[in-house]
């Protein structure tokens, strides 16, 4: 069983699980419109949840996404996105144990 620690902040997301691998990346998502991408950089992640597929952190802002700011981050979709794509590069283990730094109100 993996252990993974996220805080998915207002600018950045940061992770680590207890192999002390890390990620950083800014708190950005675009949906994923485009057919193909060339020339992809280690640190631009995309990811596919429920058939929809997203740019996330530096990828998304080349792609011209903007920052959503919001009040709800607890309950909101674009966390849970953030979630999975820290739990799949940190983590190949079927079952997650997960310490979030998320905001209770």
């Amino acid at each position: 069983m993996e252990y993974i620690s996220i805080d998915i902040g207002n600018g950045y997301v940061k992770a680590v699980n207890l192999k002390g691998d890390t990620l950083h990346f800014p708190t950005v998502l675009k949906e994923n419109r485009d057919k193909n991408i060339l020339g992809e950089a280690k640190s631009n992640y995309k990811i596919e949840v429920n058939g929809k597929s997203y740019y996330i952190g530096n990828l998304a802002i080349a792609k011209r996404a903007v920052r959503r700011w919001q009040n709800t981050k607890a309950v909101n979709a674009d966390t849970l996105l953030y979630i999975a794509l820290c739990a799949s590069i940190l983590s190949k283990d079927d079952e997650i144990n997960l310490c979030l730094g998320l905001p209770y109100s």
